[in-house]
């Protein structure tokens, strides 16, 4: 089949349509000749609403900006009282006028208005359809037509339709014309009238120098931009042609302005000077309004009186209009007034540290009390305080200090405050403390006490006895009280009086005796080596008994002699007698007289410490005292006296003797006088024989040494050598060396040598020396729990004995320490490195050592740091990490995952791994290997999967206007699931399809899809695909549903109608689609 020329197909299209409008159009003037209703208009007091055939829809008046389009129809739908719809092919909307600015579009025909000073809003529709905006509106149903009807007070019901008669037109004059809204800038009027086809309303508006007009074809209008505070007067009339009614005025007064810069000044406690600028525009006066109250004023100022003390009030000043009626927005100010003054302010209760204030409550109203007080070096603020009460105690004062005490009522916004009352008083001074007596004399004593706390002026002092009373005043802290009688008690009283010399503090008190006078003629008699008689005469004065002290032991005796006993023997005493009051302290001054009673014998006198030259004397103390010993000693040919010595210790050292010789010697106690001596005491004994020298010890091993000496000097008979550990081993020789075998490794032996005289008996100074044995050589020394920077020695303990073991081990460097276990724990070793550990048993003497045992071994190289797995793909990995710290050879690398298990190894800090299959979770393990091929450190782990591949023939199918179905092929290797993602949106699924659904009709859309492996984090390579989704064809009626879609409510007859412009559009289709086939 040939195909059609493109020209051919227009031309026939063109002639189809022609063909389906004329159709359109004798359908459409049959159904409107059969279908014509009538609608129904009521009336009410308040709003009444008009349905229109060509325009049913009205909104009620806001203030928001409402647009409203009209197009021509030339059939209207019959509407009922309850829902009325209309189907129609023109937009039929009006929107009510507002005080903002209303827009109106008209296809048929348009009224532009002249542009006057304010600004103009009307709102116009082919059909006359209003909302309500006054009680008093009322709107009539209209049509385009030629015929109308008047309006009627009545519900009416006029139908109407484009026909060729019509009912009588009228010119009634503009009625109800109201002022609905008004402001400082603006008016909005409103009124009542039905324009007729080709009329408009013109608005004029007067005031003062002021006017204004606009024309509009709707009974609103809202005229801007307006002089606040003016009488405006508004005129309507109707215009036909060059015709127009009778106007229709109304006057209006615009609101004044607000006031502006609202203050209050010159507040007090009952009034209040009001002041604010003039606003813009007029204003005739202003009107202030606070509490029950209204004030008028001329002026921009106005003093308030007759308030009430601490009140709160709130002050509105509004601008009003000549008119006496019109007012502005209000500005308003909020204050407190002045609290009143206190009265009947007193302090009571005065102590050191506190008074007490009372106050009467103000009259009026006050939030709280400001109280603070001051002496002349304090802030007054500083210790400002608050109350609610009227009294207050205040403590923590000075004492003596004169201080003033304000107060202040305050309001309750914490800072208007009344005047302040101050009143002053003084606090009591404080009591003098640490009353002291001291410098008692027999006729006088001095007083002295410490300055009490705060201030004072003077001192008041009185003292008082049995016949005696005194008084006077100092400003010091010390008085000389002087003309009293020795050993009497007087009574002492001391007062701080303050300033105004009145004001008196506590009193401090206390009691004292005068001193007794001294005794007379002193005398000890009957001196023994433990007692004496003393002897004096009664004192002058008063006095109750005598107190003799000495040492420390005091005797109380009421004569005047007394004998003491129980002293020590050789001792110089002091006895001292005083003459004492009857409160058995206070004490005369003293009387003395010092004597020596007589020293004793010594005892225990002994020799020791004998050597070949020397003897080392002692003896005990004699009971009590001595001055000094005279020593003397002698042999069978000198005399007695001729070595005498004089010593003050109980020993004496005596050298330059012979030895072997006896000897006698004597000693004797002498007392402090160096003449009366006590008995002599002798003894007698032999000195020692000479000492051996340089004794040493050689050829020490673990079992034997080897002794030697000098021979020592005089004469000797044999040697005795003895030598110990936990026992002692004796022998003898005649030679100066000796071999000693059978010994203890290790052990420390002490080894003696004494020179024995001819007598069997009296042996020389032994001499001695200690030597350790050498310690055994360990055993097993071993190695163990090797770590990077550490490693643990053990090892048996040798044979015998041993204090400690010395360790050392080297590396560039040798290192030393000492332990007494047989194992030790090395730290701080470097990571793989060969180190050589020597342990040696020590002796005691911490020098002798055994035999040295050695061993080497490497430190475990370190743990690898920050392995990381990169450039994973799906078949490889790239393993980085850092060198470690120490040493290491080479690392060892092993993996395991799906089965696998490999490993390699290198001496780089990286490895390339291959050969892994996709989306696995592999284990990657790497692991230093020292230079011994053997010793491994710590492993480091990780684990990562593969990216899982990339999915195969990815397809896209079913394609709607909201949904796709995916379709792919599972890839190589492991995965989990799939993401898809599209726009902003993920999808997951474990399946090798997914369906995509709400998508928009006819958007391009790509989707990327990717498998994802098990740890839902890694994912292979996206696949992705680009498609559209089908255009929408939900316009599309079923035509063989004879119901209306649920979106419309239309009449049978109707929805008949839109049926059959439906079947001509789905012709209009289908020929568009040949149309598109045949060009292509």
């Amino acid at each position: 089949m040939g195909r059609l020329s493109i020209k051919t197909v227009c031309k026939g299209t063109a002639l189809l349509i022609f063909v389906i409008l004329q159709g359109l159009n004798a359908e459409t003037a049959a159904t409107t000749s059969t279908s014509t209703l009538s609608t129904e208009s009521q009336t009410t007091p308040a709003t009444t609403s008009s349905p229109s055939t060509e325009s049913q829809t009205s909104a009620p008046s806001t203030p928001a900006t409402t647009s409203s389009s009209s197009t021509e129809s030339q059939t209207s739908a019959p509407t009922t009282p309850a829902t009325i719809s209309s189907l129609s092919t023109e937009s039929q909307t009006s929107a009510p006028s507002t005080p903002a600015t209303t827009s109106s579009s008209s296809t048929e025909s348009q009224t532009s208005a002249p542009t006057t000073p304010a600004t103009i809003s009307s709102l116009s529709t082919e059909s006359q359809t209003s909302a309500p905006s006054t009680p008093a509106t009322t709107s009539s149903p209209s049509t385009k037509s030629e015929t109308s009807a008047p309006s009627t007070p009545a519900t009416t019901s006029s139908p109407s339709t484009k026909s060729e008669t019509s009912a009588p037109s009228t010119t009634n004059a503009i009625e109800n014309l109201t002022v609905t809204e008004i402001s400082t800038s603006f008016v909005l009027l409103k009124w009542d009238k039905q324009l007729e086809m080709g009329s408009s309303f013109k608005v004029n508006w007067t005031a003062d120098e002021t006017h204004g007009n606009v024309t509009v074809t709707v009974p609103n209008v809202t005229v801007t931009g307006l002089i606040a505070g003016v009488n405006y007067t508004f005129c309507i009339t109707v215009v036909v042609a060059d015709t127009s009614t009778e106007p229709v005025c109304i006057s209006a007064w615009t609101k004044p302005d607000v006031i502006m810069n609202l203050t209050a000044d010159d507040i007090t406690t009952s009034s209040v000077l009001l002041n604010w600028i003039k606003p813009n525009g007029q204003s005739s006066h202003y009107r202030v309004e606070y509490e029950d109250k209204n004030v008028i004023a001329e002026n921009t100022s106005i003093k308030i009186n007759d308030l009430i003390p601490g009140a709160q009030y709130t002050f509105r000043v509004f601008a009003v209009a000549a008119d006496n009626e019109t007012k502005g927005r209000a500005n308003q100010i909020s204050l407190y007034t002045k609290p009143d003054v206190i009265k009947n302010f007193t302090v009571s209760k005065i102590t050191t540290s506190s008074v007490f204030l009372t106050w009467a409550e103000p009259f009026g109203n006050r939030s709280f009390f400001k109280l603070n007080w001051t002496d002349e070096n304090l802030d007054l603020n500083r210790k400002a305080v608050e109350t609610n009460n009227t009294s207050y105690h205040i403590t923590g004062l000075n004492a003596g200090v004169n201080y003033t005490f304000c107060i202040t009522a305050a309001a309750a916004d914490q800072s208007t405050e009344g005047e302040t009352l101050c009143i002053s008083n003084y606090t009591r001074p404080n009591v003098a403390s640490n009353l002291t007596v001291s410098e008692i004399t027999p006729s006088s004593v001095f007083l002295t006490w410490e300055e009490p706390l705060g201030n004072r002026s003077f001192f008041k002092i009185q003292w008082t006895s049995d016949k005696t009373n005194g008084s006077s005043t100092t400003n010091n802290t010390s008085y000389n009280i002087t003309g009293l009688t020795a050993g009497v008690n007087y009574t002492f009283i001391i007062t701080a009086v303050a300033a105004d010399r009145s004001t008196e503090g506590g009193s401090v008190v206390t009691s004292k005796y005068t001193k007794p006078d001294v005794i007379m003629n002193l005398t000890a008699d009957d001196i023994t080596t433990s007692s004496v008689l003393l002897n004096w005469i009664k004192p002058n004065g008063q006095s109750s008994h005598y107190r003799v002290e000495y040492e420390d032991t005091i005797v109380i005796t009421e004569k005047t002699s007394i004998k003491i006993n129980d002293l020590i023997p050789g001792a110089q005493y002091t006895f001292r007698v005083f003459a004492v009051a009857a409160d058995n302290e206070t004490k005369g001054r003293a009387n003395q007289i010092s004597l020596y009673t007589k020293p004793d014998v010594i005892m225990n006198f002994t020799v020791s410490t004998i050597t070949t030259s020397s003897v080392f004397l002692t003896w005990a103390e004699p009971f009590g005292n001595r001055s000094f010993f005279k020593l003397n000693w002698t042999d069978e040919n000198l005399d007695l006296n001729r070595k005498a010595v004089e010593t003050n210790n109980t020993s004496y050292h005596i050298t330059g003797l012979n030895a072997g010789v006896n000897y006698t010697f004597c000693i004797t106690a002498v007392a402090a006088d160096q003449s009366t001596e006590g008995e002599t005491l002798c003894i007698s004994n032999y000195t020692k024989p000479g000492v051996i020298r340089n004794l040493t010890v050689n050829n020490i091993t673990t079992s034997s040494v080897f002794l030697t000496w000098n021979e020592p000097g005089g004469n000797r008979d044999f040697f005795k050598i003895q030598w110990t550990d936990e026992k002692t081993n004796r022998n003898s020789t005649t030679n100066t060396s000796y071999h000693i075998t059978g010994l203890n490794a290790g052990v420390n032996y002490t080894f003696c040598i004494t020179a024995v005289a001819a007598d069997q008996a009296t042996e020389g100074e032994t001499v001695c020396i200690s030597n350790y044995t050498k310690p055994d050589v360990i055993r097993n020394l071993s190695v163990n729990n090797i770590t990077t920077s550490s490693v643990f020695l053990t090892w048996n303990e040798p044979g015998g004995n041993r204090d400690f073991f010395k360790i050392q081990w080297t590396d560039e460097k040798t290192n030393r320490n000492s332990t007494t276990n047989t194992s030790y724990h090395i730290t701080g070793l470097n990571a793989g490195v060969n180190y050589t550990f020597c342990i040696t048993a020590v002796a005691a003497d911490q020098a002798t050592e055994g035999e040295t045992v050695c061993i080497s071994n490497y430190t475990k190289p370190n743990m690898i740091i920050n392995l990381t797995v990169s450039e994973i793909t799906p078949s490889s990995v790239f393993l980085t990490w850092e060198e470690p710290v120490g040493h290491r050879s080479f690392f060892k690398i092993q993996w395991t995952g799906d089965k696998t298990n490999a490993n390699s190894t290198t001496s780089n800090t990286s490895y390339h791994i291959t050969g892994l299959t996709a989306g696995v979770n592999y284990t990657f393990i790497i692991t230093a290997v020292a230079a011994d091929r053997s010793t491994e450190g710590e492993s480091v782990v990780t684990s990562k999967y593969t990216k899982p591949d990339v999915i195969m023939n990815l397809t896209a199918d079913n394609i709607t206007t909201s949904s796709v179905l995916l379709n792919w092929i599972k890839p190589n290797g492991q995965s989990s699931h799939y993401r898809v993602e599209y726009e902003d949106t993920n999808v997951i699924t474990e399946k090798t399809s997914i369906k995509i659904i709400d998508l928009i009709p006819g958007a391009q859309y790509t989707f990327r899809v990717f498998a994802v492996a098990a740890d839902n984090e890694t994912k292979g390579r996206a696949n992705q695909i680009s498609l559209y989704t089908s255009k929408s064809s939900d316009w599309m009626f079923n035509l063989n549903d004879t119901s209306a879609p649920n979106h419309l409510i239309v009449s049978s007859l109707e929805w008949k109608t839109v049926q059959q412009h439906l079947k001509h559009l789905q012709m209009l289709k289908l020929l568009y689609e040949l149309l598109i086939v045949s060009m292509f």
